[in-house]
């Protein structure tokens, strides 16, 4: 084995947390990738951005029971414990994808990537599928379908829940729309569109947002037609990526993150990163992933508004990434 895989990051453009619920989502591959290489190896070596861990096959066997187990249970202490070492879950990962390729031997894995954590671009989701398909492989029909079983694991990790957006998108590319239960379909366009992401610094925890919405949901009637107006959202926010209407993607990007300000999953951070975003020049500005933190991102209509976007971000103190939305999915270089 000696497989060099790349996957890119995503943000969910609409329909966040809705898609949890058999709702609708839409969302974009970006540009900043995630690089895996794997080689044979007697044991698992990972090594992520210079750092570097070993484990037995055995040991990486226990921590797949381990972290399996606590997905069962539902056990979101547990799981913020286990993530919280950053090794032993792609371990845990590396020991899924080996039994499901039906290898006897271990994994040497290379793990690059710049994208931050915990801030809703997709960073355990390019992660886990980068790892199962350069383990796994990515030719077959069955081993694509092995890739996304092993991604959903990795992310289940890290979201518990995962709707199966997030892996889907960092493996197909492109622009994704999605319900649960259903395949998803990559909406048939080529074309890119800018973005800048600004990134508070505040870090929240995935399965906490979930469980706050989850609250929310059962003890707030309103909550469940906020979730439906999401889902209205992402549709015709659909409709509108297919006619190339920027202004009214925009206007429905506008319209969803008012109603995630209703879900209580927006901070003051946040806010005022769009705020400022808006009053710069971009016409549609968003949290991307769970909130309670983490970042947003402002969609522009023209390259040029970008610097724009970008230096009044940074004016408020968040950091930024300047990318574009609706690239390449997986990647592989066999050797």
């Amino acid at each position: 084995m000696n497989r060099t895989v790349s996957t890119p990051g995503k943000i969910t453009i609409l329909g966040e947390y809705a898609v949890m619920y058999g709702k609708t989502g839409v969302s974009a591959a970006l540009q900043e990738r995630v690089k895996v290489t794997a080689k044979d190896h007697q044991g698992i070596r990972i090594s992520l951005n210079g750092k570097t861990e070993e484990y037995s096959r055995d040991k990486a066997k226990e921590l797949f029971l381990q972290a399996n187990s606590m997905i069962r249970r539902k056990d979101v202490e547990g799981l913020d414990m286990f993530l919280e070492k950053r090794f032993p879950p792609l371990a845990a990962l590396a020991w899924k994808c080996m039994e499901l390729k039906g290898a006897n031997e271990g994994v040497e894995l290379d793990i690059l990537y710049s994208l931050p954590d915990a801030a809703g671009l997709g960073a355990s989701s390019a992660i886990s599928s980068a790892v199962s398909a350069a383990i796994i492989g990515y030719k077959t029909e069955v081993e694509k379908r092995k890739v996304f079983d092993a991604s959903m694991f990795g992310d289940s990790i890290a979201h518990l829940t995962p709707s199966g957006l997030d892996c889907e998108t960092t493996i197909k590319g492109g622009f994704l729309s999605y319900r649960k239960g259903f395949n998803p379909n990559r909406i048939d366009v080529d074309y890119e569109l800018p973005i800048v992401v600004g990134d508070t610094g505040k870090r929240s925890k995935a399965v906490d947002m979930v469980k706050k919405v989850e609250d929310l949901r059962t003890g707030d009637p309103r909550a469940n037609e906020w979730l439906n107006e999401l889902d209205e959202a992402a549709r015709e926010g659909l409709e509108a990526i297919k006619k190339q209407d920027i202004q009214e993607l925009a206007f429905n990007i506008n319209k969803s993150q008012e109603l995630l300000r209703h879900l209580k999953v927006s901070t003051p951070e946040i806010e005022n990163l769009i705020i400022t975003s808006l009053r710069a020049g971009a016409i549609a500005a968003e949290i991307t992933g769970q909130g309670g933190g983490g970042a947003m991102f402002a969609l522009c209509e023209k390259p040029e508004d970008v610097e724009k976007v970008a230096e009044a971000i940074r004016k408020e103190g968040g950091s930024v990434i300047k990318t574009v939305i609706g690239g390449p999915g997986l990647k592989v270089d066999e050797r």
